[in-house]
């Protein structure tokens, strides 16, 4: 606690003599716990963006035209409702321009 008896939340900061190295070093179970929730949340963002990104090379690999269709949306609600109408290439080249228009108009 502070001199204020409101519970510290953050790490103590303590100097080292001679080599003036800073050392930190969790307090209390909260600010552990802090630590270990902000770590898992880095991970699931970084396998996040891994898997975004290779979402993204095999969309380009294998359906390039629904990248061409839907433009920097591709990782939107919008751009899975066009992935249902039209699951693949194929699809989508059969579909005819009012079909096209149609659903376009339905997804504004």
């Amino acid at each position: 606690m502070n001199r204020d008896g409101i519970p510290e939340l953050h790490g103590e900061i303590n100097w080292e003599a001679g080599n003036r190295k800073l050392q930190w070093g969790p307090e209390d179970e909260i600010t552990r716990g802090l630590g270990l929730l902000t770590e898992q949340r880095r991970r699931w963002v970084e396998d996040r963006v891994a898997l975004g990104n290779e979402l993204l090379q095999r969309l380009k690999e294998s359906y390039p035209l629904a990248l061409e269709f839907q433009g920097a949306e591709w990782h939107s609600e919008k751009f899975l409702a066009f992935l249902e109408k039209f699951p693949s290439q194929r699809e989508l080249q059969r579909a005819s321009p009012k079909q096209l228009t149609q659903w376009l108009w339905s997804m504004r």
